[in-house]
């Protein structure tokens, strides 16, 4: 698989990353067309991909609170698959474990509740879901947070902590990253 990463190509400024610019996006509510659009296009190009390399393959992609929080998301989401003649394991829609656990209760049954869809929680580290909350949510995948795999093999401390974050994940049957 891979993993969609969001760039903006900004004329005589160049490249800006993310954090240069999705704050604004979210706080505006730029976000849902921006998110609409990098989905509808990351599925246009994961097709593609699919045919040279495999129905297996897939592409990860970050969601944003809000988008979380749209009511009909799961249903766009769905369309924008179909359309592309994809299912929703193709696409794998990653969540920061502190976006998670805010949202908890709230927006997950909109997305969950009556899709299939491939729900990760990225980040994950820093503690903010709980034991009970990993086992009923409907997660399959953690992402561990890449400052905490930085600190490999080195950090002794660090490499518990990571062997301790995949042996939950494995007890709850969830694919570690």
């Amino acid at each position: 698989g891979a993993e969609a990463l969001l760039r903006w190509n900004r004329p005589h400024v160049g490249v800006l990353h993310p954090l240069q610019f999705l704050d604004v996006a979210e706080t505006s509510g730029l976000i849902l067309g921006i998110g609409d659009w990098v989905l509808d296009h990351l599925c246009q190009q994961l097709a593609q991909w699919r045919w040279v390399l495999g129905e297996d393959f897939f592409v990860c992609a970050n969601l944003s609170a809000t988008q979380l929080r749209r009511s009909d998301f799961a249903g766009r989401f769905r369309r924008i698959l179909h359309s592309h003649g994809l299912t929703s394991n193709a696409v794998r829609l990653e969540v920061s474990e502190t976006v998670m656990a805010q949202e908890l209760g709230r927006a997950l049954g909109h997305i969950t509740g009556e899709t299939d869809i491939h729900l990760a929680v990225e980040n994950v580290s820093q503690g903010l879901l709980s034991m009970r909350n990993i086992s009923s949510l409907p997660i399959r995948s953690l992402k561990l947070d890449q400052t905490l795999v930085a600190e490999l093999p080195h950090d002794t401390l660090s490499a518990q902590l990571a062997e301790a974050l995949i042996a939950i994940g494995r007890t709850f049957g969830l694919s570690i990253v």
